[in-house]
């Protein structure tokens, strides 16, 4: 059994200890500082010193009451049951894991406090975080927790405190403790955040909440899954982000706090302007099915050059008479044939295409398309050719 001196001792960095255990993958210590990937949060990493000799420490896991320091290079040689080890953890990602659980259980109680949504799922990394919500989350609600959090955080501190319990201590606080209901253990590991949150948890948290720093939310999915960034990795992400939308703004002539209104009604003009250019656009098909650009026997051959989307193409297409033939030009060598003709098949003007111009391509005696390796200088006079 290893004593768990990351409980108790957080902030300290190199401990002394035995080894109680020689694993294939590593060593058992009577006591560590090292903290095993559990609940979520990832394992510490580090070295373990024996003598001169040293050895790192990559992950570490938990079998049981065992704390298994996980070592890639060949260490069974060296380390014997008995022998007496310091180890070392790396403080700064240490640090930077304590910084990203507590944000999480702050972050988790805000959401449960404000919106009665709980957080199912959290991955907690070095100075990164990633929730899965059980309910969806509004833009409004997120940016309310948003603000919260980042005040707790930065500005109004509270402590944040470890405490252990029976379990006949622990159920009587049962109501307030945030979560599934407490795992039956002899003894319970409670964290409570001052006034703001008290779950059972075996994770490394720091003493004060504004050690943690403000957090940079850089995704948000279907209203339950964020991702977020806190410490070095925070601030490089917000200043990064921040002088990028300073420069658009700049670029579009328009204050930062202008920016949102300025997108909508961009998007909004955009979104008039993609419909305007689909009604355009079947109106010129329409036109195109009643005066084509060539006709070779009863044959309709009609030619446009411009982006249409494939489902209005479809749509109109079934509009125009028999023994015709559409040709697109969609974007530079990339073009679409339809074909409403017995005779012509609209994968073989495809392939006569790529033997002129090379390329690849393909489709159905009613459709097909091709990206060439040369433009068509007259494509008309190429599908005369064909068709004579």
């Amino acid at each position: 059994m290893t004593k768990k001196l990351f409980w108790t001792q957080p902030y300290e960095k190199e401990f002394e200890a035995t080894i109680i255990a020689v694993r294939k993958e590593g060593v058992v210590l009577d006591q560590t500082l090292f903290y095993p990937r559990s609940g979520g949060q990832a394992s510490d990493r580090g070295i373990l010193k024996v003598g001169n000799l040293k050895f790192d420490v990559e992950t570490v896991s938990k079998e049981g009451d065992d704390i298994i320091h996980q070592i890639a290079t060949d260490f069974r040689d060296h380390m014997n049951i008995g022998d007496k080890i310091t180890g070392i953890i790396d403080w700064e990602y240490r640090y930077g894991l304590m910084k990203a659980h507590s944000s999480q259980h702050l972050f988790s109680a805000i959401v449960k406090k404000n919106f009665e949504i709980e957080t199912g799922r959290v991955d907690i990394n070095f100075e990164e975080v990633t929730l899965e919500l059980s309910k969806r989350l509004s833009y409004d609600q997120l940016k309310t927790a948003y603000m919260e959090v980042n005040w707790i955080c930065s500005v109004d501190n509270i402590k944040i405190i470890g405490k252990m319990l029976s379990y006949e201590e622990a159920v009587k606080f049962q109501e307030k403790i945030r979560g599934t209901e407490l795992p039956k253990h002899d003894t319970i590991r409670l964290i409570e955040s001052e006034n703001c949150d008290l779950t059972a948890c075996g994770g490394t948290h720091v003493q004060n909440s504004t050690e943690i720093g403000p957090l940079f939310i850089y995704e948000f999915k279907r209203g339950t899954d964020i991702k977020y960034k806190v410490g070095a990795k925070a601030l490089k992400g917000l200043s990064e982000i921040i002088t990028d939308i300073l420069e658009f703004s700049d670029s579009i002539n328009q204050p930062i706090i202008n920016l949102k209104e300025n997108f909508k009604k961009r998007s909004d003009l955009i979104a008039n302007l993609q419909r305007d250019n689909i009604d355009l656009t079947i109106n010129i098909l329409h036109k195109l099915s009643e005066y084509p650009n060539l006709k070779i026997e009863n044959t309709a051959i009609s030619y446009i050059e411009f982006q249409v989307d494939n489902k209005t193409l479809s749509k109109e297409f079934k509009n125009f008479p028999p023994n015709s033939l559409l040709v697109i030009k969609l974007e530079e060598k990339k073009y679409k044939v339809f074909s409403k003709c017995k005779n012509i098949v609209a994968n073989e003007v495809i392939q006569y295409l790529i033997e002129r111009y090379g390329g690849k391509g393909g489709g159905s005696n009613q459709s097909a398309q091709a990206l060439l390796d040369h433009t068509p200088k007259d494509i008309l006079s190429d599908l005369k050719s064909f068709l004579t």
